[in-house]
């Protein structure tokens, strides 16, 4: 590296307005890890400070790119988009080189958990360039490939990776799942069983080997393991033995591979699709995992669509009374989640057109009921006025007996 870069790269990282931002950002951190030290922040407040510490030093790159990174997880488009690679470029030129890997390694991660894999290629192509005996780049680019569906360029990367690092156990075990996925069964299955061959115990190997047997004895595709039937003989059978961890481990795993192939679907639909991602699934998370809790086990996989029409409006006036904060925002996008859900499913044979039509029908005529309900109940909550026998009488008069139970 030439002097100039390295010069003014050290004026930039002295300069008062980048330290001043660097000591508002670490206190930030340090009061989102520890509470005690401060109130909690919420969401829109560590937005605001981001907006804030960009504005003090434009060239702050980690507040830039966190606050680009947070933009997208709300599901913003464009702009959201190019401020990342904006704290993405000046990450590459103001970040100490000692410290460079380890930044874009989180940074791939935070990419991969938004289920952003198209801006993982964006930033990863041109670093691969610029180091291209870097194993670990080469890997994720690839996995990024492979996401999108550019399954023969994401096996190449793959193999270039291996060419550097051999007897890689997690790169031989990628490189099976890519092959898993162009649907090159034979090679996949040598590269699984050569994981396990460096790797015995190496649980990912393990798993897309219970994958590779699937789809060699089917004779389909990664996509239709992922949306494979359910076994509800033997999960309803085990839940009456009681035996409540594997039922749970059989439902978990239908359910998170059914969650992938719809993410899968809108990642490589594009488009704004893929910024609605990362909303979209942790709605559909936080809301399954709510109806979970209540139905104590007769809600064991996602698709019961009946089971949550049936329940609806329960299900809702709990949601209400558990989190007291739930808007017209938070309502419509369980609306959206659900119903895009459910018409992925049925595109793909696991849920009938009526049951959708019924459920899409149902949410719709619902929800503007149970939003005037949430903002009566929030203005009841937050009335000094009113004690508690008066909020019992119109928790009763809104919700009628459903908050009188935790369960359905």
């Amino acid at each position: 590296m030439s002097e100039r870069p390295k010069t003014i790269r050290s004026a930039i990282r002295k300069s008062k307005s980048w330290r001043e931002a660097e000591f508002e950002y670490e206190s930030m951190c340090a009061i989102s890890l520890f509470p005690m030290m401060g109130e909690r922040l919420t969401a829109e407040d560590k937005i605001d400070q981001l907006k804030a510490l960009a504005r003090l030093c434009p060239r702050f790159y980690p507040a830039v790119l966190e606050l680009g990174l947070h933009r997208l997880a709300r599901g913003e488009g464009r702009s959201a988009e190019r401020q990342v690679r904006k704290g993405i470029d000046l990450m590459m030129e103001l970040a100490e080189p000692k410290h460079l890997a380890e930044e874009i390694s989180a940074t791939i991660d935070n990419l991969e958990k938004l289920w952003r894999y198209d801006l993982c290629r964006q930033v990863l192509e041109p670093m691969v360039k610029r180091g291209p005996n870097d194993a670990e780049l080469r890997d994720s680019l690839a996995c990024a490939l492979a996401q999108l569906g550019e399954h023969e360029a994401a096996v190449a990367q793959i193999g270039k990776a291996l060419e550097i690092s051999p007897e890689n156990p997690f790169l031989l075990s990628n490189r099976g799942w890519i092959l898993l996925m162009a649907g090159r069964l034979e090679e996949a299955g040598k590269s699984l069983r050569g994981a396990l061959r460096v790797s015995p115990d190496h649980a990912a190997a393990r798993g897309n080997l219970n994958c590779y047997r699937y789809l060699l004895k089917h004779g389909c595709t990664y996509l239709d393991f992922l949306l494979r039937p359910a076994n509800r003989k033997r999960i309803d059978q085990l839940s009456s033995e009681e035996r409540w961890d594997k039922s749970d481990e059989l439902s978990h795993d239908i359910n998170s591979t059914r969650m992938e192939a719809f993410a899968l679907s809108l990642l490589r639909r594009g488009g704004r699709s893929r910024a609605n991602i990362h909303d979209r699934l942790s709605t559909l998370t936080n809301f399954f995992s709510f109806v979970r809790k209540l139905a104590l086990g007769l809600f064991p996989l996602d698709e019961d669509v009946r089971y949550v029409e049936d329940h609806l409006e329960p299900i809702l006036h709990k949601f209400i009374l558990e989190f007291g904060d739930a808007d017209s925002e938070i309502l419509e996008s369980i609306t959206d989640a659900t119903c895009a859900y459910y018409e992925f499913l049925e595109s793909r044979g696991l849920v009938s057109a009526s049951d959708l039509i019924s459920f899409r029908t149902r949410i719709r005529e619902t929800i503007p009921g149970i939003i005037e309900k949430s903002e009566r109940y929030k203005a009841v909550r937050s009335d000094p006025a009113l004690d508690e026998n008066a909020k019992e009488d119109v928790r009763a008069q809104l919700f009628e007996a459903d908050h009188l139970w935790p369960c359905l």
